[in-house]
């Protein structure tokens, strides 16, 4: 009797089992069917956000914020089933492929932006390399800057592979712009190297400490824009050694054509200052200190001096601003790394100060480009 009622018993458990098991299947594919292969090509993207991810963590990652107001988070992962990488600077679309800077991890990779699909991983096993920006040169190179060394480098963007190399007097190159045949970079916050594209070799050095990570801007009349500001070389000086100034350089005759300084109280962040233009590229807008207030201002090209008050104040709206963008709109973007910890966010604001939207995105939003 005993080994029969066992015998029910587990043919009992095994049925729960089993009615268990397949719910679970059926829940599991349920999920699954409602996770797409790719993109919704119903939906249209707005932006990109590459979040740089806690260093060594290896939590770097792709967003794409939606024209209907969603965010699509981690997109490469969710394409190719691995991590994105450790630490992503920026990014540059380059004839429909995304080419991904993942300085902490020594290598950019391409992606389809039809499907977020890897293409490539671009490495460079002869050096020890941090790539920042890259910027597309020809139809089929882009000029890659690096953070620790002096130099930048040349890929194919049709072979994924590194060509050359351009020496360059000093470590870290960063931001650039491409105006009349010429590279402009600049050099670990001291200078401006400029570098024929056709020699691929630096013919000047222009001496503009551009601030930080901030963007070296063409405006509508060919002019390359500059933020500058002289700071110390030690991490943990903050205080500004200049007076702030806005610089426009011809980049035929490579000369400093308009300088606008800033009063002495107003001034930026050695590493939080940024610098954007409009679509129309007549004004320019960047975030600025003064009297103790963090405010996003607004310059013409035409202009003469930095207006006394800003668009907005946003040090009460934002914890720690890692970036500041203008959309095609002319709305301003703010990315908010809150504790470094946690994920962040992007948040749109009208020229008032109003806050239009918020997304949040990955850990440490850091680069925004816009469709």
């Amino acid at each position: 009797m005993y080994k029969q009622m066992k015998y029910v018993g587990n043919i009992l458990m095994n049925a729960i089992l089993a009615v268990a098991f397949m719910s679970m299947l059926f829940v599991s594919c349920s999920d699954n069917d409602d996770i797409p292969d790719g993109p919704d090509p119903d939906l249209k993207v707005r932006a990109y956000v590459a979040c740089e991810g806690n260093f060594t963590k290896g939590t770097a990652s792709l967003n794409a914020i939606m024209e209907d107001g969603t965010v699509q988070t981690d997109i490469f992962r969710n394409a190719n089933n691995r991590p994105l990488g450790d630490v992503a600077q920026s990014f540059s679309i380059i004839d429909g492929k995304i080419f991904i800077t993942l300085n902490n991890s020594e290598k950019i990779e391409v992606v389809n932006e039809s499907d977020y699909k890897s293409v490539a991983t671009i490495l460079y096993p002869e050096r020890t390399i941090s790539p920042q920006y890259v910027m597309q040169i020809d139809d089929h190179r882009a000029v890659v800057s690096d953070l620790w060394n002096a130099f930048l480098w040349i890929i194919d963007t049709k072979e994924y592979k590194v060509l050359q190399e351009i020496p360059v007097s000093t470590y870290s190159t960063k931001q650039m712009a491409v105006a009349d045949g010429k590279l402009f970079v600049t050099l670990a916050a001291k200078k401006i190297a400029v570098i024929s594209l056709s020699s691929l070799k630096v013919i000047k050095e222009l001496d503009i400490p551009v601030v930080g990570d901030s963007k070296l801007l063409k405006d509508k009349n060919g002019l390359i824009w500059a933020l500058a500001c002289g700071f110390d070389d030690d991490p943990e000086s903050i205080i500004p050694r200049t007076v702030t100034s806005l610089n426009g350089i011809d980049p035929t005759t490579l000369e400093t054509v308009k300088t606008v300084k800033f009063p002495s109280d107003y001034t930026v962040s050695k590493f939080g200052a940024r610098l954007d233009i409009n679509q129309a590229k007549d004004k320019l807008y960047l975030n600025v200190i003064h009297d103790n207030k963090e405010g996003i201002y607004s310059f013409p090209i035409d202009g003469e001096q930095l207006p006394a008050e800003p668009l907005f104040v946003y040090s009460d709206k934002v914890e720690l601003l890692y970036n500041m963008v203008v959309s095609p709109e002319e709305t301003i973007f703010i990315c908010d790394a809150l504790d470094y910890r946690q994920r962040g966010w992007v948040y749109e604001f009208d020229l008032s100060g109003k806050r239009l939207n918020e997304y949040q995105v990955g850990i440490i939003p850091q680069y925004i480009l816009f469709k």
